[in-house]
């Protein structure tokens, strides 16, 4: 071991100073000495010695006195060994030495080989404790240019997963991570409709293996709910999407919502999370359970998105939560559960998401967070509805874009199109895509979602909007609708669609639908959209309010609009 090391000796003996520097030399290490304890504090001060050799009896300041205040000039973060040199030997004077910051003692008369090895043992200390030291800090400097990485990526991360519609005034809601990254994934977003749609999101694990799904899943969910995909289309393809991503063993558990404050209802799908709750001043009203796995393990052929549908009532609050606040701990290693979650709805409706926030602080006191925590409430005011019509439909003054182009399309659809595919979106954005401007693609997405419904449910499938007004009037709707549609074994919807710019930027686009239906006696529909405040008999007059004109033609099977832009 070649090792050199500086030493400091103390000792108030001449020679024993000249015996053990001539040792030290020959051991090939250099050597500086002191007489006693105070010059033994300005030459440690000087010199910044390797070890210490120390005489314990000395006059003026003694050995150990010196070793206090040497230690106290110590940086925690370096290692210089005191070596003792003392004739003695009982046991109080040695431990004294120790309390006092000595590491090592060396006997007088001095020995040689007693003192080399002394030696090599505090410079294989010395090189071990660099060596950690070094490491550490390498260690440090890795784990600051790791975490400067993550906190970049999680930057990049949340601007991706966008929480703008979170801060809804009808929306509270709180995320706990276990680590930089969160496993849990809450977006929102609202339809060309103004239907607000709700995803909370558990994948496997924690941190940054378990947030990586969230991209791709997060992007779906927004492009589909901006282009007015319903929960079922926007759930089958995130499970699509994450079963070709995500490796073996890692999923999403998940529950998606659909908010319709127009008709008061609720849309949902359950795959994987903790029951949510519908509830109102008289308790939970509805259990939206899971009755699906979660998503990307199943493939599409096996995979089940129909949603289950529920009526609102005023007031109606949802409440949504990951299972880490059901599986939180206390200190006795009992778990929050779902009985205690669904007490605390039953009898605190008012303020439900701050007492439920309240009780899992309370029940878990310290003990440490095993999961990442999600809750969310969703309230379903109807005074929402308005404000979120109201903001859709507003258009913006400039479009960069050049809308110089006339076409024509057309598009028939048969009964088994119909059953299968929802084709307004698709639509939508095809007439976005081509030519008009992007700020109308609100106002489209609602003409065309009501004519062809319109044709589809009143002209096809006969219903009657009537039914809306009755008790469980909105269930009883879209069950009658989905039996009917399921025993068809024909029906056609026809849409065509026109569209003529002129020179200053802007359109007529004229669209005609046509059904294969009986019609229906138009004479009678409203006109006016003010104080109409029925569950059905909306849609067309907010048509006429945003149409140039809206012409129902022959038995009322055909009806053709024009829309400016």
């Amino acid at each position: 071991m070649n090792y050199k090391m500086h030493i400091l000796i103390v000792d108030d003996d001449a020679t024993n100073r000249f015996v053990l520097g001539t040792m030290l030399k020959k051991f090939g290490h250099t050597s500086c000495s002191a007489s006693d304890g105070y010059e033994a504090i300005e030459q440690y001060k000087l010199e910044k010695p390797d070890i210490v050799l120390m005489d314990v009896m000395m006059p003026g300041m003694d050995g150990l006195e010196a070793t206090k205040q040497i230690k106290g000039l110590i940086g925690d973060e370096e290692y210089v060994p005191v070596i003792f040199l003392t004739a003695l030997s009982d046991e109080q004077a040695m431990a004294k030495c120790v309390e006092s910051g000595g590491d090592d003692f060396l006997t007088k008369p001095y020995k040689k080989d007693l003192l080399a090895a002394k030696l090599k043992a505090h410079i294989r200390l010395r090189i071990l404790h660099d060596t950690t030291k070094r490491q550490r800090d390498e260690l440090r400097a890795h784990n600051d240019k790791e975490h400067q990485e993550q906190l970049f990526a999680r930057n990049v991360y949340q601007n991706i997963i966008h929480q703008v519609e979170l801060k809804r005034p009808n929306i509270k809601y709180s995320m706990s991570s276990m680590a930089l990254f969160n496993g849990d994934v809450l977006l929102a977003a609202q339809t060309p409709m103004g239907k607000l749609h709700v995803m909370l999101g558990d994948f496997t694990g924690h941190g940054l293996s378990a947030a990586i799904g969230a991209v791709p899943l997060s992007s779906i969910f927004y492009t589909m709910t901006a282009k007015g995909f319903a929960i079922s289309d926007i759930i089958s393809e995130i499970n699509v999407k994450l079963k070709n991503l995500l490796p073996l063993g890692i999923f999403c558990a998940a529950c998606i919502i659909e908010l319709d404050y127009s008709g008061r209802t609720l849309k949902a799908w359950n795959g994987g999370i903790p029951a949510a709750f519908l509830i109102n001043k008289n308790g939970i009203s509805q259990t939206i359970t899971s009755n699906n796995p979660p998503l990307g393990i199943l493939p599409p052929e096996n995979f089940k998105s129909a949603e289950v549908l529920f009526e609102l009532g005023e007031n109606d609050k949802i409440i949504l939560c990951t299972d880490g606040v059901t599986e939180a701990n206390n200190h006795n290693g009992e778990m929050f559960g779902t009985e205690r979650l669904k007490k605390t709805l039953t009898d605190n409706f008012s303020d439900s998401f701050d007492k439920i926030i309240s009780d899992l602080n309370t029940f878990t006191g310290e003990s440490e967070q095993t999961d990442d925590i999600t809750l969310i409430e969703v309230q379903t005011d109807s005074e929402f509805e308005q404000k979120n019509i109201t903001n859709n439909n507003t258009k913006t003054k400039t479009d960069i874009r050049n809308n110089k182009s006339d076409w024509d399309m057309c598009l028939e659809m048969d009964i088994s199109t119909i059953k299968e595919v929802d084709p307004i979106p698709l639509i939508n954005q095809f007439i976005i895509d081509l030519s008009c401007k992007s700020s109308c693609k609100h106002d489209i997405f609602l003409i065309l979602s009501e004519l062809i419904t319109n044709s589809i449910d009143h002209g096809i499938l006969q219903l009657d909007s009537a039914l809306k007004s009755e008790e469980d009037g909105f269930l009883r709707y879209y069950e009658r609708r989905k039996e009917i549609l399921e025993s068809l074994s024909s029906g056609l919807v026809k849409v065509h669609i026109k569209n003529e710019s002129n020179n200053n930027n802007n359109g007529k686009l004229t669209i005609n639908i046509q059904d294969s239906g009986n019609g229906f006696d138009h004479s009678g529909l409203p006109k006016k959209l003010e104080n109409n405040l029925n569950p059905s008999g909306r849609g067309i007059p907010l048509i006429n309010k945003l149409c140039q004109s809206v012409i129902y033609k022959g038995n009322g099977n055909e009806v053709e609009a024009i829309y400016n832009w």
